[in-house]
């Protein structure tokens, strides 16, 4: 019980970083959004491309995470697969990735990814453009 517990607070941190790369990315791009607002670019437009841009990072690095975590799985118990005499252990230790809560995980980050671009773009984009572009 007590590893699911540090599973889900591990989980919840993840979300929360996730959603906190997504607002420095948007504070650190909000000159240039500014500027392309400037020259003509629709507000929508540029909204649009952060939340793709936010949730097309967001899903390479899940599903790296995941991926990598799998091979991890895998190797494991080939790395640790000694008994306490030193020899390999009986029963023989069988790997199993935990795919439907990891899908779940990727999914949850994907959506707090979207969710957390769309809010970014919605605030990046109130007021007028050359007041965001003195800023």
């Amino acid at each position: 019980a007590a590893l699911r517990g540090l599973a889900l607070l591990g989980a919840l941190v993840a979300l929360a970083a996730v959603a906190l790369a997504v607002a420095a990315t948007a504070h650190d791009r909000g000159g240039e959004q500014a500027e392309l607002e400037a020259i003509g670019v629709a507000p929508r437009t540029l909204r649009v491309q952060m939340i793709a841009g936010a949730t097309a990072t967001a899903l390479a690095g899940l599903a790296a995470g995941l991926l990598g975590g799998a091979a991890l799985t895998g190797l494991f118990p080939d790395l640790v697969a000694l008994g306490a005499d030193g020899r390999v252990p009986l029963p023989e230790l069988l790997p199993a990735f935990p795919w439907a809560p990891a899908v779940l995980a990727v999914g949850a980050a994907a959506a707090t990814a979207c969710l957390a671009a769309a809010g970014q773009a919605r605030r990046a984009f109130r007021g007028d453009s050359v007041g965001r572009l003195r800023a």
